[in-house]
């Protein structure tokens, strides 16, 4: 089993020196949640790959109609300071 947990909200941010630059709390989930997701998971047996997040899932059924350029542009524009 793979698992992808996508964006969790743990004091990483605040101890690499990117505080500032949270995400939104509609795209994180915690550690709690994640494990709970993947026991869960685990337990059913059903797929190979576990996407933990709604907006994950999101991203992976829109990023199949674009092009490997075009995502690493947009994630590339995400990532960057104003």
């Amino acid at each position: 089993m793979a698992l992808c947990p996508g964006i969790m909200t743990t004091n990483f941010a605040d101890h690499s020196g990117g505080g500032l630059n949270r995400p939104p709390k509609a795209m994180t989930q915690t550690p709690k949640q994640v494990v709970s997701t993947a026991i869960k998971e685990l337990q059913s047996r059903k797929k190979p790959t576990i996407l933990t997040h709604f907006t994950d899932k999101l991203f992976d059924f829109m990023f199949r109609f674009y092009s490997r350029k075009a995502i690493v542009s947009t994630m590339g524009k995400m990532g960057s300071k104003p």
